[in-house]
């Protein structure tokens, strides 16, 4: 069975590489699924936690079951500091940065050459002089 995992995975993710037209839409595509997730998840972790409140409640004297609601509700509160600390972390990385969160995202520029540039010239700020500019002598 653990042999197929993988396999599955590959399975799974095979279309968005096949299909895309390039590594910023699949980058796109798994920021909207993680926008989505992120609150599921941390509702659920406040459902745990409130979950751990009702049972310690209704434990009603009983020893065992306030130690499940006390665990249940420590649990919760884990999983809800972890995602804020992730999250404010991530922030604070991200100013630090000057990384902005809320735009498209556009790939960086390597060597002079823009990944959808369809003009001739100088492109994306490079410090490559265009062609005759110069004693360099480029290969066509």
């Amino acid at each position: 069975m653990q042999k197929y995992i993988p396999i599955s995975i590959i399975f799974l993710f095979a279309p968005l590489f096949v299909f895309a037209a390039s590594i910023t839409s699949v980058i796109e595509l798994f920021r909207g699924w993680i926008s989505i997730l992120i609150p599921i998840l941390a509702s659920l972790a406040l459902l745990v936690f409130m979950w751990g409140i009702v049972k310690y409640i209704m434990s009603a004297g009983d020893e065992d079951k306030a130690k499940e609601g006390k665990s249940i509700m420590i649990y919760g509160v884990i999983a809800l500091f972890v995602m804020f600390s992730v999250a404010g972390l991530i922030a604070f990385i991200g100013e630090s940065f000057q990384i902005d969160r809320g735009g498209p995202m556009t790939p960086p520029v390597v060597g002079g050459l823009s990944g959808g540039s369809t003009g001739g010239g100088n492109t994306g700020g490079s410090t490559i002089p265009p062609r005759g500019a110069g004693d360099i002598e480029y290969l066509p």
